[in-house]
């Protein structure tokens, strides 16, 4: 003869899985709110981004006529148009050239170089641009410099290392 315990757990168990059911299907168990996770798209359009003001100071009459400030314009040019492999390069030329007691324009050109980088989708070489100059340690007067904090954060998170995000702290 069946004991009372084991009459109820035969009795009982068909009314727990309805009721589990009917709990399932009345708390909303749905997929509807996978979608509440952001997608963010980092890449503006291209009249956006040429209608962004300099992060640069224009370069002076005096400047104009030496070489560096040639190959500057010529980066920051190839820049508005999109064409970040010569801007880099332009830019690149322009440090080459820069005086070393530059230290303002060293900054300015180096940003451009990650600002390519980062529109580029490159953030490897964005983190590596910020590491070998002297925007590892720019003074908190440098213009671009809260746009700087988030290319180094955003790149950072691309190549999950978080601990780059510190660099500049």
């Amino acid at each position: 003869m069946r004991s009372l315990k084991e009459v109820m757990k035969k009795a009982i168990r068909p009314h727990l899985l309805l009721l589990s059911a009917a709990l399932s299907i009345f708390t909303g168990c749905s997929s509807r709110y996978d979608s509440l996770n952001p997608t963010l798209t980092l890449m503006q359009a291209r009249e956006e981004i040429i209608d962004l003001p300099s992060a640069s100071a224009p370069l002076h009459t005096s400047e104009l006529r030496q070489e560096w400030a040639k190959e500057a314009l010529i980066g920051r040019a190839f820049g508005r148009e999109l064409d970040l492999y010569r801007s880099i390069t332009a830019s690149k030329r322009a440090l080459f050239l820069l005086p070393r007691d530059e230290e303002e324009r060293r900054q300015e050109i180096e940003y451009a170089i990650a600002y390519a980088y980062f529109l580029g989708n490159q953030p490897e070489s964005l983190l590596s641009a910020i590491e070998n100059s002297s925007l590892a340690n720019p003074s908190c007067d440098f213009p671009a410099y809260d746009d700087l904090v988030i290319l180094l954060h955003e790149a950072s998170l691309r190549v999950k290392a978080p601990d780059k995000a510190a660099l500049l702290s």
